[in-house]
């Protein structure tokens, strides 16, 4: 993610390291790593503990990615100059309510960064962080929250990855 580029650059070398931290599920996690899951409103939240010490300013990186379900207007599924896209109805093929994905960073309990989601048509589907942290502590945790109808159990799926610092 960049601010002048945006989510079409890639830069290969760290994609390798980034994938070779390897799959790590909710829980104790290395600095560097990612993970392909599910949630639903329903089920609270995923809670990532970082284990290793962070100093300050040194930068930590997290990207929530979600799928959100888009369909084409003309319906004809073939990609043409000036096709728009629309939110997928809710309610169709058991998606209920559109969820929103918050992110947060917390050192201990406090809350040190966050990415607000807006969920529902119209939302979008990436939360991105990279921030100097302001003091030092081996007590990060990164959380992932799913908000909507707590009534609705469907697990959406969802990747996150993160970078932090390598001692």
């Amino acid at each position: 993610m960049d601010d002048e580029q945006g989510a079409g650059i890639l830069d290969t070398e760290r994609a390798i390291i980034q994938h070779q931290g390897g799959k790590q599920l909710p829980g104790n996690v290395t600095p560097i790593g990612w993970d392909l899951n599910s949630a639903s409103p329903a089920g609270g939240e995923k809670r990532y503990n970082i284990n290793a010490q962070i100093n300050a300013g040194q930068f930590l990186t997290v990207t929530l990615c979600w799928d959100r379900i888009l369909d084409e207007a003309d319906g004809n599924w073939t990609v043409n100059t000036g096709d728009t896209y629309n939110d997928h109805p809710a309610g169709m093929n058991d998606l209920g309510t559109l969820p929103a994905f918050d992110l947060y960073v917390y050192k201990g309990n406090t809350l040190v960064a966050q990415s607000l989601s807006l969920g529902g048509p119209g939302g979008e589907n990436v939360n991105h962080l990279h921030f100097p942290v302001s003091a030092a502590g081996n007590d990060y945790n990164i959380r992932v929250v799913v908000s909507g109808d707590p009534a609705v159990t469907k697990q959406y799926q969802y990747g996150l990855a993160w970078w932090g610092p390598q001692n």
